[in-house]
């Protein structure tokens, strides 16, 4: 056996970090633009594009250049890097990505030789592992290192990719598919689309961007300077109602992890509608939750930008009567229901519902911020409405009285906040599994409600055409049946004024997706329709309001322009008048009620009869928590909803 002089082998265990960290040079090694795949001009859906090697054990290399974290259903946090081939090991093909994530699992280290190896940015590292299909992302899983070349700054390694955008939204998600798992770069000056948002069940928190070179942001009305939906006269192209998806929306993440720090790389700021960026973003491409997501390393300084309601108020002429329909978002208390396992934080939950139930309360405090906040917009943005039809309140009623426990609430906070003394008007028998209602509000110096008794002929009661009504007996009529959340139906006479029409309200709160349960929309839109239809049938001059979050556009906007589903047709072909018509034409910024996924459109409506239509003198969306999102530095009692309510006011 050969005796190593000392020297020597000091010598050789000084280099053997370096020889052993040292990335190998063989055949065997995949580019990561085989594993992703091409994906070509002709692929209609991307987000459905596979890895041609989905299910193979492969071997590559790349610089590790993000780290992600997310919290799963389960509260645990779940660890993923992206890695990227730099040029010399890259297949070279533009219309593949450089990019993969790897995934890590329940923490930022990856299996190495007898240990492991703790993610840092800037190696190079030598991966064996997977193919994958994570939820529509191609990721390499079981991931082993082989070896790992330690690196320094990630922009002398790579270059960031400029992203290129397409208005087409297709087009948009091919670049987006060719560029999953890379390292990007968003051009400073991008603005906002929407408010900060919570993402799906990750933890992330999400900003839908455009970039600063978009036509749509140097128009002249500030207000404007955003994206709608395709049919909006305020759309990129307005004269194709067909439209392009509007392909400039990017939704952009706060899911970066700081492997030295071991904290998130930084907190995705209050942003709301307009807010402009003041740097360059640099990050990664991820898919998640049926959406790609552009997660950067850190954020730019933002200047502001929303248009604050405040500063543009609301003239009403005082003339008249005001009505409003108004999706309040969740309304639920703090009070544990023991008959209902869907409306406390603790809750194990119900059908169609899972554990976390993030639309309930945490605390009593952030039930009491609520209540502040809707009554401050209630009372002093909408002038406190004669009539308010309200959506998504919880039909708890443990003290039994009749009313809603959360609307009570409301109403003492409204009280003290200078309104009306409001009082309620809700069937509970039209609350759906989840445990959410539609009820009225109503100012009693104004209406009256009528009893069941009181209003004569068959048009009172819609269960001739939906179904044996079973509810305990009320002042108002809920439809079960087609409707999750029924349909509530009531019948007001004017205080002052005993001797005119009734007000007929029909208050909704339809299936939810515009581009699903299309049918059973239509359907509870031919329920709505089938009631006004008798009433106007024996009096064309009946005084009726049909609304509510419809949960689909007006028209001509559709989710399916090529062939159109026309969901609210029933009413329009009923003689009703929807007041987003009137709306739309005076005031086109203004023409939404719903920002979703930074485009703006309306789910909320609210239709007339042609007798009530007569008396009509104005509408308005008010905007006051779409464009915004939760914080200190929006304008207080901002973002109350996620919906923007709707006022109309009448002679």
């Amino acid at each position: 056996m050969q005796t190593v002089p000392v020297k020597r082998f000091n010598l050789f265990l000084f280099f053997l970090p370096a020889v052993l960290l040292a990335a190998p040079k063989g055949e065997s090694l995949v580019s990561i633009g085989r594993i992703q795949g091409v994906v070509s001009s002709d692929v209609t859906i991307p987000r459905d594009h596979r890895s041609p090697l989905h299910g193979e054990q492969v071997e590559l290399r790349g610089v590790l250049h993000q780290v992600l974290r997310w919290t799963a259903a389960n509260g645990d946090g779940q660890y993923a890097c992206l890695i990227q081939n730099r040029s010399a090991d890259a297949d070279g093909d533009p219309r593949s990505s450089d990019g993969l994530l790897v995934y890590c699992g329940l923490a930022p280290v990856l299996p190495f030789r007898d240990g492991n190896y703790r993610l840092r940015v800037g190696d190079e590292v030598t991966l064996t592992g997977l193919v994958n299909e994570r939820f529509g992302q191609t990721e390499l899983s079981e991931a082993l290192v082989i070896h790992v070349k330690r690196g320094g700054q990630v922009e002398r390694l790579l270059t960031p990719v400029d992203l290129p955008f397409s208005e087409d939204r297709i087009e948009m998600d091919r670049i987006l598919e060719r560029h999953e798992g890379m390292c990007v770069r968003l051009s400073e000056g991008a603005s906002c689309l929407s408010g900060r948002e919570r993402g799906a069940r990750n933890g992330d928190t999400l900003v839908w961007l455009s970039p600063a070179n978009h036509p749509v942001l140097h128009r002249s009305d500030p207000r404007a300077r955003r994206v709608f939906r395709d049919a909006h006269p305020l759309d990129d192209r307005p004269e194709e109602h067909v439209g392009n998806g509007n392909g400039m929306r990017l939704a952009v993440g706060s899911l970066a992890w700081n492997p030295k720090t071991r904290k998130a790389a930084f907190e995705l700021p209050e942003l709301y509608t307009g807010c402009r960026l003041q740097g360059a973003l640099v990050g990664s491409i991820q898919y998640a939750w049926y959406q790609y997501v552009f997660q950067p390393a850190s954020f730019p300084r933002v200047m502001s930008g929303a248009v604050d309601w405040r500063k543009n108020p609301v003239k009403w002429a005082n003339k008249g009567t005001r009505i409003a329909t108004f999706n309040v978002e969740n309304l639920y208390d703090f009070t544990d229901d023991p008959d209902d396992d869907c409306d406390f934080h603790t809750d194990s939950g119900c059908i169609g519902t899972r554990f976390p139930l993030n639309y309930v309360p945490n605390r009593e405090a952030d039930f009491h911020e609520r209540l502040d906040s809707l009554a401050f917009q209630i009372v002093t943005a909408l002038r406190a409405p004669d009539l308010l039809l309200l959506q998504e309140i919880e039909d708890q009623d443990i003290d039994g009285n009749g009313a809603l426990d959360a609307l009570e609430a409301l109403i003492e906070v409204m009280e003290s906040a200078g309104g009306p003394s409001y009082q309620t008007a809700v069937d509970r028998a039209g609350a759906d599994e989840r445990g959410i209602i539609c009820a009225f509000l109503y100012n009693p110096e104004v209406f009256a409600l009528l009893s069941p008794d009181e209003i004569s002929g068959q048009e009172r009661n819609p269960q001739a055409v939906n179904g044996p009504y079973t509810g305990p007996p009320d002042r108002t009529v809920a439809c079960p049946g087609v409707f999750p959340r029924a349909m509530q139906v009531a019948v007001f006479r004017w205080r002052q004024h005993p001797d005119r029409l009734p007000l007929w309200a029909l208050n909704n709160h339809f299936s939810s997706r515009p581009n699903a349960k299309v049918e059973r929309r239509r359907q509870q839109t031919e329920m709505n329709a089938v009631q006004v239809r008798r009433v106007l049938e024996r009096n064309p001059e009946a005084l009726m309001v049909v609304g509510g979050d419809l949960n689909v556009f007006p028209r001509p906007d559709d989710p399916f322009p090529k062939k159109p589903s026309d969901q609210l047709g029933a009413l329009y072909d009923a003689g009703m008048w929807n007041v987003y018509d009137w709306i739309l034409e005076r005031d086109p910024a203004g023409a939404y009620s719903y920002v979703y996924r930074g485009q703006a459109g309306t789910l909320d409506h609210l239709f007339l009869s042609p007798a009530l239509k007569e008396h009509y003198l104005s509408g308005r969306y008010l905007h006051i928590n779409a464009d915004w999102s939760d914080g200190q530095q929006a304008p207080r009692h901002v973002r109350a909803s996620d919906h923007d309510p709707l006022v109309i006011e009448f002679r």
